[in-house]
């Protein structure tokens, strides 16, 4: 009499090999996703005394991890106010969410810089809101995109 083969795996073991399949195969499947890539951001200049400096120079910079590296970024002059304002602009983007390095991340940081004052540079804040600087007498303008994302990250200046 014949016996019959015992069976390939057990239920549970076949489920995860359907499972680890299934991410396998979707790993190289794009995903769309909407992306922030450039975030609303309205810098407020000042001198050191709190009057409102007008002839500055803001720039905004996107980067993303998970290497922190400069992407893009826009300058915008200070308003008759003293303020620089960008508006937020999103996209439609392929993602490929299981691959390594797959999905990024966008953060953003900004650099002010006028005619004889030093340049500030920071994080801007996560909620797109407003940054108040205050420019010293100085004669140091931005450095370049990825230094002000560099330097941001280290706590500015």
């Amino acid at each position: 009499m014949l016996a019959h083969p015992a069976p390939c795996g057990s239920t549970s073991t076949r489920l995860l090999a359907v499972f680890l399949s299934a991410a396998l195969i979707s790993a190289c499947i794009p995903w769309p996703r909407k992306a922030t890539l450039r975030q609303r951001l309205e810098v407020a200049a000042f001198d050191e005394d709190g009057g409102v400096l007008l002839d500055v120079q803001v720039t905004l910079v996107r980067f993303s991890y998970p290497h922190a590296r400069a992407n893009e970024s826009w300058t915008e002059p200070t308003s008759d106010g003293g303020v620089a304002s960008f508006a937020e602009h999103r996209e439609w983007e392929t993602i490929w969410p299981l691959l390594p390095h797959g999905i990024p991340f966008y953060d953003f940081a900004w650099c002010a810089e006028a005619p004889s004052r030093a340049a500030q540079v920071g994080l801007a804040p996560r909620d797109g809101g407003n940054v108040a600087v205050f420019l010293a007498p100085g004669d140091a303008g931005c450095p370049s995109a990825q230094d002000v994302v560099d330097r941001a990250r280290l706590g500015g200046s």
